[in-house]
């Protein structure tokens, strides 16, 4: 899957479930500033992981369903996404820890 076609989906869940197929299948959280991989049950530090695209979902009849889908690749190959919210509500993860890591959208998928 190429990660520029994310947009041609029109949910998140459309999107993660061709993301698994890819590859792309861990789960990360953000908390107590630390990501935490789900599945594996891995911790990593934001310089240990790269951003390499995401994209946003708008909820069809309530703005605070919009969702933001991160998908991520860490240095030790692990690959998944992100999910957090956007608009009306709080963010779902630590804004300030999303921040720091690494984004590198030009990347292709294999």
């Amino acid at each position: 899957m190429n990660l520029q076609d994310l947009r041609k989906f029109d949910t998140v869940v459309e999107a993660q479930a061709a993301l698994r197929e890819s590859g792309y299948a861990e789960e990360f959280d953000t908390k107590e500033g630390k990501v935490y991989a789900l599945s594996s049950q891995k911790e990593y530090q934001p310089e240990e992981l790269k951003i390499v695209a995401d994209a946003r979902f708008e909820g069809m009849s309530n703005p605070s369903d919009n969702m933001v889908l991160y998908v991520i690749e860490a240095k030790d190959g692990v690959k998944g996404t992100m999910l957090d919210n956007m608009g009306g509500s709080e963010s779902a993860q630590d804004p300030e820890l999303l921040k720091k890591i690494p984004m590198d959208k030009n990347e292709d998928s294999k």
